[in-house]
């Protein structure tokens, strides 16, 4: 099973609009959704959600590497099955506002929101 968030609100993600198109990739379902709220709470709430509808005991999560600390984090908070949060690459001149707006929503959450 192959999930992606967010596809609709995604620019410039023809292959992920074309494989929610068809459900199917390599043999594989497809399900697209748009996560409620529109952030990485939303998405870890969404899927833990899918997963136990769905009788999941495991996950990947593929984001940005820049992003991997903070994710792991929420999808611990929300799923607690077998987790695992993969980096995928990111553009290299974005990396500073990048890192820059991911420190601080990190601390928001480890100091202020504390559940899933």
């Amino acid at each position: 099973m192959l999930a992606l968030s967010t596809v609709q609100r995604t620019p410039h993600w023809p292959e992920a609009e074309r494989l929610c198109a068809a459900h199917r990739y390599a043999g594989a379902r497809v399900v697209c959704f748009t996560a409620v709220p529109f952030s990485t709470v939303g998405e870890a709430r969404t899927v833990t959600r899918l997963a136990h509808e769905r009788g999941w005991d495991s996950v990947v999560v593929v984001t940005s590497t820049f992003h991997v600390t903070r994710a792991d984090l929420l999808f611990r908070r929300c799923f607690h099955g077998r987790l695992s949060v993969v980096g995928s690459g990111s553009t290299w001149w974005k990396l500073p506002e990048e890192w820059l707006s991911e420190t601080g929503k990190l601390i928001v959450q480890v100091t202020v929101r504390r559940g899933c």
